[in-house]
């Protein structure tokens, strides 16, 4: 249990103690950053001591400033809160498709909220496809799930982050916790737990080599409550694979193996698994929305056999040089290339370009439908 209050460092250790609840829970001291552009949970810090600067709008400054204090984990709290536009991702242009911002500089946190319990979206993926747009730009930023219970009427642990460690509550070592949540082995939850291996070893966090068809078995846990009712596998953002998950009978657990055969990958990519379920209406557990969640943080897949990862951007990059400067050439590159790698590639041909080159290439651009969304938040000048 992570104290989070807005710009106060909490420590529940001596009212834990005196209520003799140290068996149930390990508590940390954290603070949630409260700033005009963002909200971010950072921990461990140090009771009683000066709080983190929150009046800091540079976002790199801000969040060397928290970790100067003794963070390990500095978390973007609900990203598009208080609605789509004015949350920190609307301030700031995040080019929904590639990753690309208008404006707000270079992001230095660790992890993402992707769920949060009390400022749910209506569609379940929406901040996943955020997500998946910063991991493809080349960013390696952790999802995370939370509760934000200021009231009563809010639950609390609705949202939550599993963390692979001491299975005794009471013991868990806190900076071990934390380098899982840097490494992105952590799973995301809103009612259900995801947990995806590949040919029995490789899960969430992993960097590996694969060259043909992959096993992905897939863990869905959920609790009587809570009915999961279908599974995803994207890579690189892209859809590779769906199905139903087996029905339980009523009131019971559910614990079962979702197993996939998944084609062989084209090119290096991260893969990240969702789990849908149903909406609890039930008033001691309700979701706000009409829908239960589950997401894995990415298993990052060299494809090409050079022994490393490349993100979607770096592949595009490549591609473009080899393509040399001949337009033609570059854009028969990108048309030949996977979504995921062809809009980095428009995006960077983009950047690159002065006003008059611009118009062209926008022009090419607006003729396929693939880059409809990317142009939509693409900047105008």
């Amino acid at each position: 249990a992570i104290a989070t209050d807005h710009n106060h460092q909490t420590d529940f250790n001596p009212y834990q103690a005196k209520l003799g609840l140290n068996d149930h829970f390990t508590s940390v001291v954290g603070n949630e950053v409260t700033t005009k552009n963002g909200h971010f949970n950072s921990f461990p810090l140090p009771a009683g001591k000066d709080v983190p600067k929150y009046d800091v709008e540079d976002w790199v400054k801000l969040v060397d400033g928290i970790r100067a204090k003794g963070a390990k984990v500095v978390i973007l709290n609900h990203p598009r809160w208080p609605d789509i536009a004015r949350g920190p991702f609307g301030r700031f242009g995040l080019n929904r498709a590639s990753g690309d911002r208008a404006s707000g500089g270079r992001f230095t946190f660790d992890a993402l909220e992707l769920i949060n319990s009390g400022t749910l979206q209506p569609d379940p993926l929406f901040i996943c496809r955020d997500w998946f747009a910063l991991l493809n730009h080349g960013e390696k930023i952790t999802a995370v799930g939370s509760s934000d219970s200021h009231t009563v009427g809010k639950i609390v642990g609705q949202g939550r982050t599993y963390v692979p460690g001491h299975d005794d509550p009471a013991q868990i070592n806190v900076d071990q916790a934390c380098d899982a949540f840097i490494a992105g082995r952590t799973t995301v939850s809103l009612g259900i737990i995801a947990n995806a291996v590949v040919d029995g070893r490789m899960t969430s966090g992993d960097q590996f080599s694969h060259h043909g068809n992959m096993k992905l078995d897939l863990r869905v846990q959920a609790p009587s409550w809570v009915n999961p009712t279908k599974a995803f596998v994207f890579a690189n953002g892209e859809p590779l694979a769906e199905k139903m998950v087996p029905s339980v009978k009523r009131g019971t657990r559910t614990d079962l193996i979702v197993p996939f055969r998944l084609p062989k990958l084209k090119q290096d990519a991260w893969i990240v698994c969702v789990v849908l379920g149903s909406a609890v209406t039930n008033p001691a557990w309700a979701t706000t929305e009409k829908y239960t969640f589950a997401a894995t943080n990415p298993m990052y897949v060299d494809a090409d056999g050079d022994n490393r990862y490349s993100s979607p951007r770096e592949t595009a990059e490549a591609l473009l040089a080899a393509a040399g400067s001949d337009k033609d050439r570059r854009w028969a590159a990108v048309e030949a290339a996977d979504d995921s790698i062809a809009i980095q590639m428009v995006s960077l041909m983009r950047l690159r370009s002065n006003s008059e080159q611009r118009k062209t290439l926008d022009a090419r651009i607006k003729s396929d439908k693939r880059f409809d969304e990317f142009l939509r938040y693409a900047p105008k000048k």
